[in-house]
């Protein structure tokens, strides 16, 4: 649900926000990567990578492997970047090895080459870019916490919700932005299929 409320006489307007989410009220998170966290979400990770996404990493690759952890690059060498067994959300993911994402490595590389021509995103996987922003169970827009739609990831501190936290719509509003982008490019791509018809 948008958080945004008509202000009483004298109150500042609460902004409405760029995307409907369900817990907006109550979620708490802050990034604090190179602020005591080395980007543990990170690790173990294995994103899903749609077809778009694997082509513009695959333009790239080149100047990717040098910047590689060595074990990863032997990885991405020998077999490839994608593990076509670990699929998530209809797309196969990307390899871990010894524990991090392959592309990790004191940051993330893909990060890192976007970077250099202004934007982050694109060569990163969507989930890595939205989070800790995702869809529930029901499909519903949600800012990812423990305890909440069954969260598997207890060991990421950040998303612990605790109180000390500053409210996530508070920090979070370039991932908000982003992610209202990729609901409008979704409902785009479903209203160009157009209706399905019944046999």
């Amino acid at each position: 649900m948008s958080i945004h409320t008509h202000p009483q006489a004298g109150e500042k307007p609460t902004p409405r926000l760029p995307l409907q989410l369900v817990n907006a009220a109550t979620a708490r998170f802050e990034c604090t990567y190179g602020r005591g966290c080395e980007g543990v979400c990170c690790s173990n990770s294995t994103p899903p990578v749609d077809p778009g996404k694997q082509s513009l990493i695959n333009g790239i690759l080149p100047r990717v492997l040098p910047l590689l952890r060595p074990g990863a690059r032997a990885l991405v060498e020998g077999v490839g970047y994608i593990d076509p067994d670990e699929v998530h959300e209809g797309n196969p993911s990307i390899r871990v090895e010894s524990e991090w994402c392959v592309f990790f490595n004191k940051g993330c590389v893909l990060h890192q080459l976007g970077m250099e021509h202004g934007d982050s995103t694109i060569y990163k996987p969507v989930a890595c870019y939205l989070f800790p922003i995702d869809r529930d169970s029901h499909g519903r827009w949600y800012i990812r916490q423990h305890g909440v739609d069954e969260e598997q990831w207890t060991e990421l501190f950040c998303l612990a919700g605790t109180p000390d936290l500053p409210l996530a719509v508070d920090t979070l509003g370039f991932e908000m932005e982003m992610a209202a982008r990729e609901d409008a490019r979704q409902r785009l791509e479903e209203a160009e299929k157009g209706p399905v018809s019944e046999v």
